[in-house]
């Protein structure tokens, strides 16, 4: 029984990654202004200064799609906590 929710997890947190990472390629893929993205890296090492500067830098659906990845990692790590505490009980 303990094994098979280990595999579970395993399972769920590979699930949530490769989504967050297609997400994130999908932004990269159809993204015109690839040198913008350079431009932005070269800015951000040059001023440390946050996460926050680098993501206001950002065109606005690459905002929402790095914020709605968070938040569909957060409610699926949510649910894998429930699920694995439902199971331990039984």
């Amino acid at each position: 029984m303990g094994q098979d929710s280990f595999f579970d997890r395993i399972l769920y947190i590979g699930f949530i990654v490769g989504l967050c990472i297609v997400l994130l390629g999908l932004a990269i893929f159809y993204l015109p202004f690839i040198k913008d993205i350079i431009e932005t890296i070269k800015y951000f090492l040059d001023y440390y200064n946050g996460f926050w500067r680098i993501f206001y830098t950002f065109p606005k659906y690459i905002q929402y799609i790095i914020i709605g990845s968070i938040i569909i990692g957060i409610v699926a790590l949510i649910t894998v906590i429930r699920a694995s505490r439902k199971r331990s009980e039984t």
